[in-house]
């Protein structure tokens, strides 16, 4: 009995022995595992220790909203043009302060907008960290034969010797633009604004196709110069799309014609200018 209970033990031993290599693992991979298993543990505790304090602040009432980082401007300035969605005496939430972040945004005088919470004795402090943009020092408008510099000017709402404000610069382009089609000149537009910031100079760049040639055809018996000469448009003029409507009812009121189609534009020699 002696004998048969160690060679069971034995077979025992050998069937441990054997199955052991196949769970087996070289130290340095056996360190590695470790270390990965120590890391995200880790992570994970100082994610949740993080999510974990901002869920408490969130759950405080708000009692003080601050503004930081104005060097130009003033708060009174600011929150007299954005409307914030986080009010003292309510509570607060991620999504709120994404959109204050955006609203401070969309002024168009800073150029980053950070919301911090800090606790105070008796609930939660917003605090708005902002950049502003440089000072605009001059403006330098291109050359335009549709408007004088004053009228231009008088388009522009960006006032000089203050600071940048991209939402009147869009407003500028978008007044440039309506006045261009409000004259006809249905080609014409604002084609880039830049601003350097080393100089403050906010230079103002237009689009405006010229009249390269006016081409005739079908005038079998009628000279092109005499159809021409009825026309107020005129090669190197501005192409406005009212002024050529109003020579092609000229061209029908000579009656020579039985039919008188609409203008046809025909790429120029180059981008700013047609046929």
């Amino acid at each position: 009995r002696r004998v048969r209970f160690a060679r069971r033990v034995h077979r025992g031993r050998r069937a441990r022995r054997r199955w052991r290599p196949a769970l087996r693992f070289n130290r340095p991979f056996r360190y590695g595992v470790v270390f990965a298993l120590i890391a995200f543990s880790a992570v994970t505790a100082f994610g949740t220790e993080r999510g974990t304090a901002q869920t408490e602040l969130l759950r405080r009432m708000v009692d003080t909203i601050d503004l930081q980082g104005l060097d130009t401007l003033s708060s009174k300035d600011v929150w007299e043009r954005v409307t914030l969605f986080t009010k003292p005496g309510a509570r607060t939430s991620d999504g709120l302060l994404e959109s204050d972040e955006l609203a401070l945004l969309e002024s168009g005088w800073f150029s980053s907008a950070q919301a911090e919470l800090s606790p105070t004795r008796y609930g939660l402090t917003v605090r708005y960290r902002v950049q502003e943009n440089h000072r605009v020092t001059d403006l330098a408008i291109a050359p335009s034969q549709a408007f004088s510099p004053d009228e231009l000017r008088r388009l522009i709402s960006q006032p000089i010797n203050r600071i940048l404000n991209l939402s009147l610069v869009n407003d500028s382009v978008r007044r440039i633009n309506q006045a261009y089609q409000e004259k006809g000149f249905q080609l014409c537009e604002v084609s880039s604004v830049h601003f350097d910031a080393a100089t403050g100079v906010l230079s103002v760049l237009l689009r405006e196709p010229h009249i390269e040639a006016i081409d005739i055809a079908g005038n079998e018996k009628t000279q092109a110069h005499i159809i021409v000469r009825e026309m107020q448009s005129r090669p190197g003029d501005i192409f406005n799309a009212q002024t050529l409507r109003k020579d092609r009812n000229r061209i029908v009121r000579l009656g020579y014609f039985s039919a008188v189609s609409n203008p046809e534009l025909i790429p120029g020699s180059d981008p700013d200018r047609i046929r």
